[in-house]
Order: C-alpha cells, then structure tokens, then sequence
C-alpha cells in the first residue's frame, strides 16, 4: 500500500509539473540595446540597457551617462590637462612644485585607491 501511494505521489507531481512546463508563455525576450563609446579612459566602453525601452530613451539615456563618463575621464586623465579643472595630469606636472588643490572627487578616489591597495597587499594598483 505504501509503494502504491508512492507511486502516485510521485506521478501526480510529475504530471502536474510536465503541465505547468506545457502552459508556459512564449519567452518575448529581446535583445538588449548597446551603444559604444571609444573615447573614454583609453578602452572601449559599452552601456547596455536591459530595459523595455525604446530606442529614444535608450540614447537620451546614454546621453547622460556618456556626460557623467566624460566628466571622470577628463578628471582622472594622466595624459591630457583640460581648462577649469584640476586632473591627475595636472597634479603629476605639480609634484614637488608645490601644493595643488584638487576636486573632492578626485582626492576621496585616491584615498580610496591607496586603501584598496593596502587592503589587497598590493594586487589593486591603480598605476596599472
């Protein structure tokens, strides 16, 4: 009597789970949007959007993260100095020369940096 019970447990949840694969909804998974930027922090940068959105909103949005991007990258920039901010070219070109004021962003990134370097014995070099 056990093993007959068993049984059609075992059958009545295989049956019920084989018909709730057989009811499942056609996947309307669609790719997502990409954009590509290759001006910024000298590699390739990619946004990808996930969303339900239309191809306007996903440009307009790639708009604004293109313009915070753009702001870090000219910010922590070694190569170039850019009119009306201080950067890490400009700060590498003042060193030993005298003190330099630099934006809080820049300055809580290099603490930050030399923290995770000293949290990871060195494997996080921001140099590299």
């Amino acid at each position: 009597m056990k093993k007959l019970i068993s049984v059609l447990l075992f059958l009545t949840i295989a049956l019920s789970s084989l018909s709730l694969v057989s009811c499942k909804r056609e996947s309307t998974k669609r790719e997502p949007l990409s954009k590509q930027y290759f001006d910024l922090f000298d590699t390739v940068c990619v946004i990808y959007s996930y969303a339900d959105e239309d191809e306007e909103s996903f440009d307009d949005n790639c708009d604004l993260i293109y313009g915070i991007l753009s702001e870090y990258h000219r910010l922590f920039d070694i190569y170039y100095e850019y009119s009306g901010i201080t950067n890490l070219c400009t700060v590498n070109g003042m060193a030993g020369k005298g003190p330099v004021r630099v934006d809080g962003e820049l300055i809580d990134f290099l603490i930050y940096a030399k923290e995770m370097y000293s949290l990871t014995a060195g494997r996080t070099n921001i140099a590299m």
